[in-house]
């Protein structure tokens, strides 16, 4: 058994004509007795809304950078979460750095504009990358509970003790998996510690931080799983 673990923007939802490819080679994965994970950095909400609309077949979910991991029946397998008593702190400086007038606690589900008890991530909109990479890197200077990057609108902030690499660890310990590869294809910056962690690939509009640490580049995730095949018949 194989598991292969993807990002969702930009990875298996590069354009419609790609998904579809997609979506066939990940259900002919899974009838050959292999696991397809999506690890993204959306909610489940978000995330469901994709995959009931274009139903695209998977095994589980890791949501909001590692922070939330679900099975493929709803059920959640594990949450790491932002200590509370720092929520409002981080809160009130986003708010004050001027960088962003608009922040939101999201508990693996909704969005709220307050804080609220053990939020899984905090995101904000910023108007500046300068600007919003300063403030974020104070951030977690000054809160070593923290971690976060920036994403094309956003900065996203979860706790230190998550991401995706800690995701895929989390899962096959809940789950009792023992795959006998275990392989990752990613575009942006948070893919990162799964891509250096496991076998790691990207696709070919991925971060070009991504390209010392991937074995191989290819268009789409129906090439990459082309690929997976030829190189277990080898």
């Amino acid at each position: 058994m194989k598991l292969l673990v993807s990002d969702f923007d930009g990875t298996l939802f590069i354009d419609y004509p790609s998904l579809e490819k997609n979506i066939h080679a990940i259900q002919r994965f899974r009838e050959e007795g292999n696991l397809f994970v999506i690890n993204s950095g959306r909610n489940y909400t978000s995330l469901m809304k994709e995959i009931k609309q274009y139903q695209i077949p998977y095994d589980y979910l890791i949501c909001i950078d590692g922070s939330k991991i679900f099975d493929s029946k709803g059920n959640e397998i594990s949450s790491i979460t932002i200590d509370s008593s720092i929520s409002v702190e981080l809160f009130q400086k986003l708010i004050a750095s001027g960088v962003t007038n608009e922040v939101y606690f999201d508990d693996g589900y909704q969005l709220f504009p307050r804080p609220i008890t053990k939020p899984n991530s905090i995101i904000a909109r910023y108007y500046n990358s300068e600007m919003a990479e300063r403030i974020l890197q104070e951030l977690v200077q000054n809160y070593p509970e923290i971690d976060g990057y920036l994403s094309a609108h956003w900065i996203n902030i979860t706790s230190s003790k998550s991401n995706k690499a800690v995701g895929i660890r989390l899962l096959c310990e809940a789950e009792h998996l023992s795959p006998t590869h275990i392989y990752t294809l990613g575009d942006g910056n948070n893919d990162l510690s799964m891509i250096r962690e496991f076998e790691g690939y990207t696709v070919q509009n991925a971060n070009a931080k991504l390209s010392p640490y991937s074995r191989g580049s290819f268009a789409s995730l129906a090439d990459f799983f082309e690929y997976i095949k030829q190189k277990g018949s080898n």
